[in-house]
């Protein structure tokens, strides 16, 4: 009878037995599996009427978690998490404390299915495994011991068997080595995130198949654009280049040529090199160090756009007019013989400098033509309503054996700001063409940010003396740019900055062009990094098929693309969380050596526990209450800490404070005050 029966449930509880009446046990799993119904307490229940949500445990520490649900993130205490580990999907339900909602674990739907990485430890004549950012404190991973041999202080790889509500059973996988090893902390969160490290045989048979050089029948319909004056930007360690630029006056405007390595001519659908990059989605990057999407032979070998070799482009023409106006669009297959390797570096230095030395007169000429063009694109875009906000990155000075050297934060400058401008506005051009030929694409959206979360940092920013005259149901990214143009004062500009980042929408990939938000563009896609992004690799075929050869039969159906999307923006979200989970190690490697020292930080946020601080390199750490003085409390409404007394610090605060611990092992890097105000200490 369909799903008729679902109006039973929807009206009240049943049991297996009456809802057998009306559908089979198959239909009944189905709609469990699909969390629309759920079996509790002897009843299955309709799930929007136990007012419960679906979500996924996303982070665990001692004493609590945080829960991700309908884009947005909720607090869970270890009491309420009731044996749900990191990375397991709950129904969960809100309620509030008295002083600010949290929510509470009510049933497990799915566990997480993949290994997990603990270290053995032997303890009171048993072995257990010590597993980081799981479950809560207390929690006990039980190794069976009959095992593979163990080892103390190995990191292991482990699947649970089975789960109670304070521990697991667990079966040992593989021994990865002792957890004194150099880099094993780092190696550590890639097996956690399931991330292959190589790549399999049947892809490193089929590389022998690809050409080291371009060939003859490869120049065949193609824009010859060998002898432009064509040359890469990228940072000074990089070694994969997937985009190449070229400027020239053309009259009154400026035109530029956009020249994106044709990686789909080399690697073909389906094939063992492609199935594994769509698997991988993305490359992922960590201090001096990269997993790459595609092998090394095509990275950095035929599909990277050196110099002084002629290589295959997709080539984007487009002129820039005095008022910033993009016009006369064009797209070519090309090939390309790239002129020179420049780096922001010293683009950067020639552009602060004016050194004549480090270029030849015509790289000079075209850089000064470029950035013209660029401030041009810009100050029309910011018209516009882009918002030039983006999350502030650390940047990790290492000498040949791995050594931190300095930590500090990376700053973008010209040479970064000008290759920026010219990949977006590839980027949009493309998106244009794939929407006004209806041809069945790959976008990447930003959506309109939730009015709640907006409200909150209205209300942030109305508390820091800036109040905002919008709506947050109604807000445009042009006014938020607005309003963040009247803030002078720089730690608050950066502190409202920190949290509108938190409170925008995350972009993603879809097929439906919904537009971009942050941008404020209609329309937008990846097509410049086919290398690294499988999206963009995806956005070149969809061209090469709709665009060069003219098919008509879609060969691409929605579907597929929508599967894609859908998961290159999940592995998108898991290669950040791995990036920042690297950034968060590597600076407590680098703190360990100042312990006892003193720094000047700034606050950043705070929890019911302590204070965020962000030291002048840009390094995040945390000071406690409990060092701070006694019954010290939290107003998350007023965004203050407070002691009878009264306000003992505020957000922006800068406070002195000495380095008091600092794990590489779980990237904890906690801050005391100076003696003279110190009330507790670490022991």
């Amino acid at each position: 009878m369909g799903k008729e029966w679902l109006d039973f449930i929807k009206k009240k509880p049943c049991t297996k037995e009456e809802l057998l009446r009306y559908t089979s046990l198959e239909a009944i799993q189905e709609s469990c599996d699909k969390g629309e119904i759920v079996w509790d307490k002897g009843k299955y229940f309709w799930i929007k009427n136990l007012h419960w949500k679906l979500g996924k445990i996303i982070s665990v520490k001692k004493h609590y978690a945080f829960v991700s649900f309908d884009e947005t993130e909720g607090y869970i205490d270890k009491k309420n998490l009731h044996g749900a580990l990191w990375n397991d999907e709950v129904f969960i339900k809100g309620f509030h404390d008295g002083r600010r909602i949290q929510y509470e674990v009510m049933k497990i739907f799915k566990r997480n299915p993949n290994p997990l990485v603990g270290t053995l430890i032997f303890s009171n004549k048993h072995w257990y495994l010590e597993v980081e950012d799981v479950a809560p404190i207390h929690y006990r991973f039980l190794v069976n011991e009959e095992e593979i041999p163990l080892y103390s202080h190995h990191v292991v790889l482990f699947q649970i068997l089975s789960y109670s509500l304070f521990s697991c059973q667990c079966q040992i996988l593989k021994d990865l080595g002792s957890s004194f090893d150099e880099d094993m902390d780092l190696k550590k969160v890639l097996y956690k995130n399931q991330i292959d490290l190589s790549f399999p045989e049947e892809v490193e048979e089929e590389l022998k198949n690809i050409p080291k050089d371009v060939q003859k029948e490869d120049y065949e319909k193609r824009m010859d654009f060998r002898e432009h004056l064509i040359f890469t930007i990228d940072g000074e360690k990089a070694k994969d280049f997937d985009d190449a630029v070229e400027v020239l006056k053309e009259n009154e405007n400026i035109k530029i040529g956009v020249h994106i390595a044709d990686v789909s001519y080399y690697i073909k659908e389906n094939s063992k090199i492609d199935l594994e990059a769509r698997k991988r989605s993305t490359s992922i990057y960590y201090a001096n160090k990269v997993i790459p999407m595609l092998p090394f032979e095509i990275s950095n070998g035929i599909c990277s756009l050196n110099p002084d070799v002629d290589r295959l482009t997709q080539s984007v023409y487009f002129e820039i007019t005095p008022q910033g106006e993009i016009v006369s669009a064009q797209l070519f297959k090309g090939i390309i013989h790239s002129k020179a390797r420049l780096t922001y570096e010293k683009v950067n230095e020639y552009f602060k400098t004016k050194k004549k030395s480090l270029f030849s007169k015509e790289i000079i000429d075209a850089l000064e033509l470029l950035q013209k063009a660029t401030i041009l694109i810009k100050k029309k875009r910011e018209k516009e309503g882009r918002l030039n906000i983006s999350s502030e990155e650390l940047e990790f000075q290492m000498d040949e054996n791995g050594k931190i050297l300095d930590v500090k934060r990376k700053e973008a400058g010209i040479g970064e700001a000008m290759i920026e401008e010219c990949m977006i506005c590839a980027n949009e051009i493309i998106a244009k063409i794939l929407h006004e030929n209806h041809f069945p694409a790959i976008y990447r959206i930003h959506e309109r940010p939730q009015a709640k979360k907006i409200e909150e940092w209205m209300d942030l920013s109305s508390l820091l003396s800036y109040p905002c005259s919008f709506s947050s149901l109604t807000i445009t990214s042009k006014q938020i740019q607005k309003h963040l143009q009247k803030i002078k004062d720089p730690v608050r500009y950066k502190i409202l900055s920190y949290f509108l980042l938190r409170s925008l929408s995350k972009a993603k990939y879809d097929i439906t062009p919904i537009g971009h938000f942050g941008l404020a563009l209609q329309d937008y896609t990846h097509f410049t990094s086919p290398i690294r992004r499988y999206p963009d690799l995806m956005v070149h075929r969809i061209l090469d098929i709709y665009f060069f050869k003219g098919e008509k039969q879609k060969k691409i159906t929605e579907e597929y693309l929508s599967e894609i999307s859908e998961v290159s923006s999940v592995h998108e979200r898991r290669a950040q969380n791995i990036e920042r989970e690297m950034d968060t190690i590597l600076s407590a490697k680098y703190m360990e050596r100042f312990i006892g020292s003193s720094f000047q930080g700034i606050v950043m946020n705070m929890n019911s526990n302590g204070m965020f601080l962000e030291l002048e390199n840009g390094i995040i750490g945390f000071l406690p209450f409990s060092f701070v003085g006694h019954n010290i409390y939290y107003d998350e409404e007023e965004k203050i800490a407070l002691s009878r007394r009264g306000v003992v610090q505020k957000l922006g605060d800068q406070i002195e404070v000495i380095l008091e611990f600092s794990d590489p092992s779980t990237g904890q890097i906690i801050f005391s005050l100076p003696m003279k105000k110190k009330k507790n200490k670490i022991k």
